[in-house]
């Protein structure tokens, strides 16, 4: 498999095959996603800042990263940002309700050379 593009591969076949005539020799295909995410701690005290930063592979500068927040069982966009070159994308926020337990994910969203991928986590204040 040789690269073509950040993301892509080609890969090359020998040998003898049967296709259609007019189709395609080869296809560009998005790759899957993988995703971690690192926050600097689950459990908080009210007004305490949480950072977190997800880290996206393949890296593709530019993808979109939502945080969502579960509101009413619907997931709610919060915040947004774009990865580097290094697929790196960060957020922070300061949870502020003592008692309270925050549902969050973490979505990278799909590109031309990239499925997206989505990492839950949990944030309680104390």
């Amino acid at each position: 498999a040789t690269t073509t593009r950040p993301g892509y591969f080609r890969t090359v076949v020998g040998g003898t095959y049967d296709r259609a005539a007019g189709a395609a020799v080869s296809r560009l295909v998005p790759l899957r996603s993988a995703m971690t995410v690192a926050v600097t701690s689950t459990t908080v005290a009210p007004g305490s800042r949480v950072a977190v930063v997800a880290s996206v592979k393949p890296a593709v500068a530019g993808q979109k990263v939502k945080r969502q927040l579960k509101r009413g069982g619907r997931w709610v966009t919060v915040e947004v940002d774009r990865t580097g070159r290094a697929g790196r994308a960060s957020f922070s926020f300061v949870p502020t309700v003592s008692g309270k337990t925050y549902h969050y994910r973490v979505r990278a969203m799909r590109t031309a050379s990239s499925l997206g991928t989505t990492r839950y986590l949990d944030v309680t204040v104390r």
